[in-house]
């Protein structure tokens, strides 16, 4: 489903499964995973932190929440370059 570019598609789903059962760690990884493709940040670092806890051994989701931490970070900076409608290449 993820390669079909469905992210919100897989979203949807796994939020239906968590609201039957909240402890499935498998949904909250797949969660996150989707919404690492969709750029929901905050959602990915709410979906992981969780799932580092009950998993700290699984470097694949620790890495994963390392990036999406990153990409958050980055997302709350001012594009400056934007604001202003200049390019980044002039000087």
């Amino acid at each position: 489903m993820f390669k079909l570019g469905r992210g919100k598609d897989v979203v949807s789903n796994c939020t239906e499964v968590l609201d039957i059962d909240e402890e499935l760690v498998e949904a909250l990884i797949q969660r996150g995973e989707a919404r690492l493709l969709i750029e929901d940040w905050k959602g990915v670092v709410a979906d992981l932190k969780p799932t580092v806890e009950k998993s700290p051994q699984d470097t694949h989701i620790h890495e994963a929440l390392m990036r999406a931490e990153r990409s958050l970070k980055l997302s709350e900076r001012k594009d400056w370059h934007k604001i202003l409608g200049a390019s980044k290449t002039e000087f």
